[in-house]
């Protein structure tokens, strides 16, 4: 990853700490990322990887299950705390 690259990341965590995400481009992502994770269902070898993973790392089966729920609960101050999580790394 080139510096320019790095600093257009790091521009945009500082973006998303202090403005937080545009409310309806959040939403659609969220539909997106809910949409897309339950086509991964339509393959047993897909399903298959996300229970190994989900036994390899020790988490409870029911994370593979309960993923979109999951998703859909995230809110605009859930990503305005995690970038300024992440910004705070580079202080």
């Amino acid at each position: 990853m080139t510096d320019s690259a790095l600093n257009v990341i790091l521009a945009e965590l500082k973006t998303m700490g202090s403005q937080g995400p545009e409310p309806e481009a959040l939403g659609l992502r969220i539909k997106q990322l809910v949409g897309q994770y339950r086509l991964l269902f339509e393959r047993s070898s897909t399903i298959g990887n996300l229970l190994q993973n989900a036994w390899s790392t020790g988490a409870p089966y029911e994370w593979v299950e309960n993923h979109t729920d999951r998703l859909q609960k995230v809110s605009y101050g859930d990503v305005k705390r995690v970038a300024n999580e992440y910004m705070d790394m580079f202080d």
